[in-house]
C-alpha cells in the first residue's frame, strides 16, 4: 500500500512535469563542459545560481545515476571530475609515502577510463553531438588537465566536487533527442530477470537494488533505503537482495523519485521527534500539502489563525475551499507517512490513508479539545511539533515512539497514548510549570480518555467556579496562595510554586495547611482593598474543600491533572481580574 501510493503520486507529478520519467532523475548539477565538434574543451560554465547569500547547483533531469557503494562505477553524461576529467582533490596525509599517493592518482585515472569505456558503449554513432563527446574522451589527457586554459578559472572549484554535464552547440548533450532515444533503447535488456511486480502487478525487470532516500535528518548523508536486503538474516528461500521483494524496476524508480521529492520539501516542523512526517495528495497537487502543513504543523506565513479556522470549517462541512488561489477538495485521497532513520535504512513509524476532509476533521476535533483560555498571542491551533516539545526538557529529544503514537491518535481521532500524560506529569513535577500548552494537553487528554477522577466539569475552556471537585479546588487554592505572596512581596524572584508545587499536587494534606498559615502573614501586608479581595476568594474555595471532607493525603496522577488544570484556570482568572487589586 505504501509503495503503491508513492508510485501513483510519482505518476501524477510526472504527468505534471514535476518529476522525470524512468531512466532519468533530478540531480544537482554545478558545471558544464562546453566542447566543440572535435571534442576540444572550449570553456567550463558554472551552472550555479544565487539563492539568498549562497550559490546553489542547478536542478536538472539527467540519466539516472548508479547506486555507488564502493569500487569504480561511472555515470552516463553526468558525473563528477573524477570520472569526466580524471582529476580529483588528492590530499597528502602527514607521513604518507609516495607509493600511496601514486596509488590514489592511479585510481582517479581508472575512474576516467571507466567513464570513457561506458560512453563508448552507450553513445549512438553517426551524430555530431555524440562524436564530439567521444572525441573529448579520446583527446583529453588527465595528466595534462592542469595545463588546460579553459579549465583554469574554475579548476579548484570543480575538483572539490559537484556534478558536471556536457554542452555542445549551446545545448546540453543529454537533452538531444538522438541521445534520449538511444538511451531508452539500450536500457531494454530482454535477458534481464523478470518478475511479477508486487506493486504494479505487471511483468518488469526485477529491481535488485532499491533507491535511496536523501535529506532525512540523522540518516546517512548518502541516503537510506526504505527496502533493502543486505544480510542473510533478511533473506529467505535462497533469494538475494531485491529478489526477496519482487519489485519491478519501474516501481522502485517511481517510489524513490516520489520520496526524494517529498524529503526535498521537508522543513524542521515536519519532524516529530526523529520521525519525518511526509504527506501527499494522490493528485500530486502541492496545495494539499501546503494546507495540511499550515493546519497541522502551523507552517504558513500568509494565513493567520482566524483565516485557517474558516478554511477548516468549510472543509469539514464538505465544501470545496480556495487556498492559495487553488481548490481544495475534501474528498481527495490523502496519505501520511512517518519515517525515521535506522542505520542505513528507514523505519516506518506510521502510514495513514483517508480523504483530505477526514484528516482535517480529525485535526479539528483534536484542536477543539485543546481549546483553553490564556496565551494572549491569538494562537488558535497548537502545532503537533510544539505539543510534543512539552513532553521533554528544553533542548531534549522527543521520544520517537511517543511522537508516532500521538500523531496517529490525532489523525485517527482515537484515544491519546498514556505515555503522553505520563510525560507531561513528569515535566510539571520536574520544573513546576503549568503553562498554556501543558494545560491544553491535560484538558484534551482527559476529554478523549475518560477517567472518573477527572470529571468533565473541570475540563472547561476557562475557570469553573461552580465545580466542587477537590483536586481542582486545591489547584485553584494554590494559585491564589501564590498570587497573595506575589502581591505582598513583589521583589521576590521565586514563589511557593518553585518549592512546594510538586508536594502540594501529590500530598496536599501535608503541604497546603502550612501554606495557608503562611498566607495569613502575607495578607497582613496588603492594603485593605486587596486583603478583602483575596480573603473572599480564599473563603469561597476553602468552603468547597471543607464541605467535601478536607485535604486528601495523596492525589493520583489523574487527580494531579485536575489539580494542575485548577491551578492554571485560576491563574488565568487572576490575571484577568488584576483590576480587583486596585
Amino acid at each position: 500500500m505504501i509503495l503503491e501510493s508513492l508510485v501513483k503520486y510519482y505518476e501524477a507529478l510526472a504527468n505534471a512535469g514535476e518529476l522525470s520519467r524512468p531512466g532519468w532523475s533530478q540531480v544537482d548539477v554545478s558545471y558544464a563542459l562546453d566542447i566543440d565538434i572535435n571534442g576540444n574543451l572550449k570553456q567550463v560554465i558554472s551552472l550555479k545560481k544565487q539563492e539568498g547569500k549562497k550559490l546553489v547547483p542547478l536542478k536538472m533531469a539527467v540519466p539516472s545515476p548508479v547506486k555507488r557503494s564502493s569500487g569504480i562505477n561511472p555515470n552516463y553524461l553526468c558525473d563528477n571530475s573524477l570520472y569526466l576529467l580524471g582529476m580529483g582533490n588528492v590530499k597528502t596525509d602527514e607521513g604518507e609515502d609516495e607509493k600511496k599517493l601514486k596509488k590514489k592518482k592511479e585510481r582517479i585515472k581508472e575512474c576516467f577510463f571507466a567513464a570513457k569505456e561506458l560512453h563508448a558503449k552507450k553513445m549512438p554513432k553517426g551524430e555530431d553531438v555524440t562524436e564530439a563527446v567521444m572525441q573529448f574522451f579520446n583527446r583529453w589527457d588527465p595528466d595534462k588537465g592542469d595545463e588546460s586554459v579553459a579549465l583554469q578559472e574554475l579548476k579548484d572549484e570543480i575538483i572539490k566536487g559537484g556534478n558536471i554535464v556536457f554542452l555542445f552547440d549551446g545545448k546540453f548533450v543529454h537533452e538531444y533527442d538522438s541521445v534520449k532515444k538511444y538511451l531508452e533503447k539500450t536500457d531494454e535488456d530482454s535477458s534481464a530477470e523478470k518478475c511479477r511486480c508486487s506493486v504494479t502487478g505487471k511483468l518488469d525487470k526485477l529491481a535488485t537494488l532499491h533507491p535511496q532516500t536523501k535529506r532525512v535528518r540523522n540518516a546517512q548523508p548518502a541516503g537510506a533505503s526504505l527496502v533493502s536486503f543486505n544480510g542473510s538474516a533478511f533473506e529467505s528461500f535462497g533469494k538475494e537482495q531485491g529478489a526477496n521483494a519482487q519489485t519491478g524496476e519501474y516501481a522502485a524508480f517511481a517510489y524513490g523519485e516520489a520520496l526524494n521529492y517529498l524529503t526535498e520539501r521537508i522543513t524542521f516542523k515536519n519532524y516529530l521527534g526523529n520521525t519525518a512526517l511526509l504527506f501527499y495528495a494522490i493528485s500530486g497537487e502541492n496545495v494539499y500539502q501546503d494546507a495540511f502543513s499550515a493546519i497541522f504543523l502551523g507552517d504558513d506565513d500568509y494565513y493567520d489563525q482566524q483565516d485557517l479556522v474558516k478554511v477548516v470549517e468549510k472543509i469539514c462541512d464538505g465544501s470545496v475551499v480556495d487556498f492559495n488561489d487553488q481548490k481544495l477538495d475534501p474528498n481527495m485521497d490523502f496519505y501520511l507517512l512517518g519515517i525515521a532513520p535506522n542505520n542505513a535504512r528507514l523505519s516506518i513509524r506510521f502510514f495513514e490513508r483517508g480523504t483530505f476532509g477526514q484528516f482535517i476533521n480529525n485535526i479539528k476535533c483534536h484542536q477543539t479539545r485543546l481549546a483553553i483560555e490564556g496565551g494572549g498571542n491569538g494562537q488558535t491551533f497548537l502545532p503537533t511539533w510544539q505539543l510534543l516539545q512539552e513532553t521533554c526538557r528544553e533542548g531534549g529529544e522527543v521520544s520517537p515512539i511517543l511522537a508516532g503514537e500521538v500523531t496517529r491518535s490525532i489523525i485517527e481521532n482515537t484515544r491519546y497514548p498514556a505515555t503522553l500524560i505520563n510525560a507531561i506529569d513528569v515535566r510539571i513535577r520536574a520544573d513546576h510549570n503549568v503553562g498554556r500548552r501543558r494545560a491544553q494537553i491535560i484538558k484534551a487528554y482527559y476529554l478523549k480518555n475518560d477517567n472518573k477522577d477527572v470529571p468533565k466539569e473541570v475540563l472547561t475552556v476557562g475557570l469553573n467556579k461552580e465545580s466542587d471537585n477537590i483536586p481542582y479546588s486545591l489547584g485553584r487554592l494554590f494559585a491564589v496562595l501564590e498570587r497573595i505572596q506575589e502581591v505582598a512581596n513583589p521583589e521576590l524572584n521565586a514563589t511557593i510554586k518553585d518549592k512546594y508545587f510538586g508536594g502540594a499536587s501529590a500530598t496536599p494534606a501535608t503541604i497546603l495547611p502550612k501554606l495557608i498559615d503562611l498566607s495569613q502573614k502575607h495578607l497582613r501586608k496588603l492594603n485593605p482593598g486587596n486583603k478583602i479581595y483575596y480573603d473572599k476568594i480564599l473563603g469561597e474555595i476553602l468552603d468547597k474543600i471543607q464541605v467535601e471532607g478536607g485535604y486528601p493525603k495523596t492525589l493520583n496522577m489523574p487527580e494531579r491533572g485536575a489539580f494542575q488544570l485548577g491551578y492554571y484556570h485560576q491563574k488565568q482568572e487572576l490575571f484577568k481580574s488584576k483590576k480587583g487589586e486596585e
